[in-house]
């Protein structure tokens, strides 16, 4: 019990310091005069309502921001795949998932689609990938992300799509299925997607920055409004005074 004896004390201290602090600005508001407290009230409610305001806007910015660039993402997974698998039946290749072929095509789909793309086999083992580098030095393994495998044998999906890492990297990821001419699944196709922060930061730094235009506009007639509306309300309590 003598350990908590200075934590409550210091407890103790910052409730007094609060309770005193809270105390002064009710008397301090007090002291002002009828016209400044409407004035007053009037600004506190404007302030908070716009702060309020921006931060929904913003959580809504980033939401569906974020909602968009996985849709995008799903559909040119999509896209890709369907070429790739389309392009192997033509050609009746669909077993040989490790021809030089395959790395053609894939760089052909990727310079078309502008986008990184890893092709497993059906055992997850890497085919061919854009990006070779970072397998080639080890700094992931050449395989398929183990969560993805687990969802496609067991949960029977049709897309995977999720949050994966390289170190401290993140990033969102898609799979979907390669098939062969009577459906049977040859390999897996992966899109790494890398989120553009920049532009997100540019979104909502356009959003704050009318917000604050528009606060300010607003501020000013709420002034003017507040001090036509209080020498109104205060004119008879003046004329009583007097």
């Amino acid at each position: 019990l003598l350990i908590f004896v200075p934590y409550g004390y210091r407890i103790l201290r910052v409730l007094m310091h609060k309770r005193i602090f809270l105390l002064k600005n009710r008397l301090s508001f007090k002291l002002l005069s009828f016209r400044n407290k409407i004035l007053m009230t009037v600004i506190s409610g404007m302030t908070v309502s716009m702060l309020l305001i921006g931060f929904v806007t913003v959580s809504y910015i980033i939401y569906q921001y974020n909602k968009d660039e996985f849709d995008k993402l799903r559909k040119k997974t999509r896209m890709i795949t369907t070429r790739l698998s389309s392009d192997l039946q033509q050609n009746e290749r669909q077993a040989a998932m490790v021809s030089p072929d395959i790395r053609m095509m894939v760089k052909t789909l990727s310079d078309v689609y502008q986008a990184d793309i890893n092709v497993f086999d059906k055992d997850g083992n890497l085919v061919n990938s854009t990006e070779s580098s970072i397998y080639d030095k080890q700094i992931i393994a050449p395989k398929m992300n183990a969560l993805a495998a687990l969802k496609f044998h067991h949960d029977q999906v049709s897309q995977v799509i999720q949050e994966e890492h390289i170190g401290l990297l993140k990033f969102t990821s898609c799979y979907m299925p390669i098939r062969n001419s009577v459906g049977r699944v040859i390999g897996y196709l992966n899109l790494p997607y890398f989120s553009k922060e920049q532009e997100l930061n540019n979104r909502i730094s356009s959003f704050l920055e009318a917000l604050v235009n528009l606060y300010l506009l607003l501020f000013l007639i709420l002034v003017m409004a507040g001090l036509f509306m209080t020498r109104v309300l205060t004119a008879p309590l003046d004329i009583i005074r007097n």
